[in-house]
């Protein structure tokens, strides 16, 4: 399995460790990575403000400007709709209860780093691959976008290209809506409208020529496909 991950420390040395550290136990655990490093918080988030995602964060706490919890409640506004999980690695253990409103998978003793980042890598691993079975893959633009399946409320047809719309962001990805509509049909997805295909866990009600969905937003269901929708929509929730 490839992961994308990104570390950040105010320390090179610390950078340079941990980087080595995780690419060797992944490699012994069959598994390739891409790792970007950062010795500042703000070059991460920028990172982030131009698109950048990741699967998995390492981070320090203390760093200036802008400390690892303050960069961790970033990262979790960046990736609302994305797989990924947070680690923290710091010698400040008094630090630990002040995480825990970013919801880090692990936290990780920098004296104890090579006790301990075996276990938070496969945690971090199973995690991952036991919630990857409810996520959904696309082709775009800037490479492979997978988002959990429950976050997409429907997709809209866009000439060439169609739109993936959540709740928080919108997503433009190179496909035909006919063979999304064929690869989705296994996890709940129905197309309603020439140009739009519904997440049936999203219905709230289904009108005589619209769908109202449970953020109260609605999308045009076509007379002769209502009929299917509803049949969808019964079987789903069944």
């Amino acid at each position: 399995m490839y992961f994308k991950i990104a570390i950040c420390d105010d320390e090179k040395a610390a950078l340079e460790y941990i980087a080595q550290a995780i690419q060797s136990l992944l490699s012994n655990l069959h598994h390739t990575a891409s790792i970007d490093c950062f010795s500042r918080s703000q070059q991460l988030l920028e990172a982030l403000q131009s698109g950048s995602k990741y699967q998995m964060y390492f981070l320090d706490i203390e760093m200036p400007s802008l400390n690892g919890i303050d960069l961790g409640n970033y990262i979790n506004q960046y990736n609302q709709d994305l797989l990924y999980n947070i680690i923290y690695i710091s010698n400040r253990l008094e630090k630990v209860f002040d995480t825990f409103r970013v919801a880090p998978l692990r936290f990780i003793r920098k004296q104890y780093f090579y006790e301990e980042i075996q276990e938070a890598i496969n945690a971090s691993i199973e995690y991952i691959m036991q919630n990857d079975a409810n996520t959904v893959s696309f082709e775009t633009d800037q490479g492979l976008l997978s988002l959990p399946a429950q976050n997409i409320l429907y997709i809209e047809a866009n000439n060439k290209t169609q739109t993936v719309v959540t709740a928080s962001s919108t997503y433009t990805i190179l496909s035909s809506l006919n063979k999304l509509e064929k690869e989705l049909a296994s996890k709940g997805f129905v197309r309603i409208h020439r140009c739009y295909l519904l997440n049936c866990s999203h219905i709230y009600l289904i009108q005589q020529d619209s769908v109202l969905l449970d953020n109260h937003s609605s999308i045009p269901v076509s007379k002769k496909r209502r009929k299917e929708v509803k049949e969808a929509f019964l079987n789903f929730a069944l």
